[in-house]
This record gives C-alpha cells, sequence and structure tokens, in this order.
C-alpha cells in the first residue's frame, strides 16, 4: 500500500439541517444508501480488510481497504461509522470511503455514501474478542458496477508504547527508540500518532519528536516523520503487526545536517 502520508486526504466536514453528516472535497457527497444519519466518531478501531473479488472487471478491482470503525462492545448493538482509504483504480480520485454502518449480535452491516458514483455495501461476522471479521461485499454504480467477493478484516491494536531497535551505516550501528501515542480517527481512514524519539550513536543529534500531522497509521502501514534536536528529519515508513508489539520499516531516512542519509531497514520492538 502507498505511503500514508501521500494518501491522507484533507477534508471539509459539515451538516445539513437534518443532522446528517457530509463531506465535500473528497470527491463523494449525499447520505448513505439508507438515508440514516452518521456521527464523527468518537473511539474508534484501526482495521486492515483484504479483499478477494469473485465477480468485476480485473483491471478496476478492489484489493484492500484499511481506516476506521467506531469501537462496539462484544454483544452490543450500537451505530458504528467506518471510514476507509481504498485500493482501487476506481476510488483513486477519492481515496476515502465514508460509510453508514452497524454492529448488532456481532454481525457488521455497512453501506457507504456515494463516492464517485459508487456505493459499496458489506456484511461482516465478528469473532467474540472483535478482532477479526470475514464476510461478503458488493459495489453497485460507477466504473465498479457490479463487483462483488469475500473480504476478511483485522482489527490492529493502538500504536502507543515504546519502540527500541538498531539500525545499521557503513559498519556502524545506531540505536532508535521512540516513545508514541495513536490518537483517534481522523476522519479520512486513518489515525494520528505523536510522541518522542531518542537516538543512540548519531553524531548529529539525540532527542527528536513527531510532531502533529508527522505521523498517520491506517490498518497495517504506518508513516512516521521525526524532527530532531537540530532541524534533521528522520523518516521511517513501514508497517506493524496486529498485536502492535512490532514496526517493521523499510530504510531509515535521514534529511538535513551532516548525519543525512539512507540507513538500513529497522525494526522496532515493543518494550
Amino acid at each position: 500500500m502507498a505511503n500514508i502520508g501521500k494518501m491522507v486526504k484533507r477534508c471539509l466536514l459539515g451538516t445539513v439541517l437534518t443532522g446528517a453528516w457530509y463531506l465535500t472535497g473528497c470527491g463523494f457527497g449525499g447520505v448513505p444508501l439508507n438515508g440514516a444519519p452518521t456521527t464523527p466518531t468518537t473511539s474508534s478501531d484501526n482495521w486492515e480488510i483484504m479483499v478477494t473479488p469473485s465477480n468485476g472487471v480485473s483491471a478496476n478491482r478492489l484489493s484492500m481497504l484499511s481506516g476506521s470503525i467506531l469501537s462496539s462492545p462484544s454483544g452490543s448493538s450500537t451505530q458504528a461509522p467506518a471510514v476507509f482509504q481504498g485500493v482501487s483504480s476506481c476510488f483513486a480520485a477519492a481515496n476515502v470511503i465514508p460509510m453508514d454502518s452497524t454492529i448488532a449480535s456481532n454481525v457488521f452491516q455497512g453501506r457507504s455514501f456515494g463516492v464517485q458514483g459508487q456505493y459499496l455495501s458489506m456484511t461482516g461476522n465478528l469473532n467474540t474478542a472483535h478482532d477479526s471479521m470475514t464476510g461478503t461485499y458488493s459495489i453497485a454504480g460507477g466504473c465498479s458496477d457490479g463487483e462483488s467477493g469475500a473480504f476478511t478484516g483485522t482489527r490492529y491494536r493502538a500504536l502507543t508504547g515504546t519502540y527500541t531497535g538498531t539500525v545499521s551505516q557503513g559498519g556502524n550501528t545506531y540505536t532508535v527508540s521512540v516513545t508514541t501515542t495513536q490518537g483517534d480517527a481522523t476522519g479520512v481512514g486513518s489515525f494520528l500518532i505523536g510522541g518522542t524519539a531518542t537516538f543512540g550513536g548519531f553524531s548529529c543529534f539525540t532527542t527528536g519528536t513527531i510532531p502533529v500531522g508527522s505521523g498517520y497509521i491506517s490498518g497495517s502501514n504506518l508513516t512516521l516523520s521525526v524532527t530532531s534536536s537540530n532541524g534533521a528529519v528522520i523518516q521511517m515508513n513501514g508497517e506493524i503487526d496486529p498485536a502492535a508489539t512490532t514496526v517493521s520499516s523499510g530504510n531509515l531516512v535521514i534529511t538535513g545536517g551532516a548525519c543525512s542519509g539512507q540507513y538500513g531497514p529497522i525494526k522496532l520492538t515493543r518494550q
């Protein structure tokens, strides 16, 4: 999946006189198919949903969804609005799929707002712990019209804690430790990540921060941009496991200052 920082789009959020929420400026608008109002999420879970299409035009098929579903206690019946980022050529211009959905008796049911004339419907069965889900989906309208198939969803634990690891370059080994806090859903299919960092072995800096808007996670995909004490920027893009115990990143990249360059891949483990 592409860099989360590139995928996240800021949208304008407003209300109509009926009290229903709508989103504009991202290629979609209106109300869900069932006409029910949705409300902004207040405490949401991070999900990644892998899709297996069985029908539809192969070049346009949906392959993956990631984003937020409003938290719901096991067995409860509640409104559970969702916002996903979708990987599909038919959703590429919008990238965000807002959905009016419910969870009742461990069954998730959702219908999306119209996104470029497309309406995504999903029905899934949650396990008792509400950390996995299997089900079916279909799309009506737009260039994905008639697509349908199965999906498997995984809930990802919040990326909150202290994560440490090492990275190497030119025979030297450096230590990296980040302490992160995952905020609530942004409303565009991702979650904000903030925090601080400490570094060992680098001659240019020893500490840094993750400013607001510089860390995002959606499903398993993570981007962290740390601003060091001397102004250098340390970039880590990678993935987490569902339990959020490890962060596996591609090359650690530093820009600005004498330590600029690409360092090797890094794996951080929660302490």
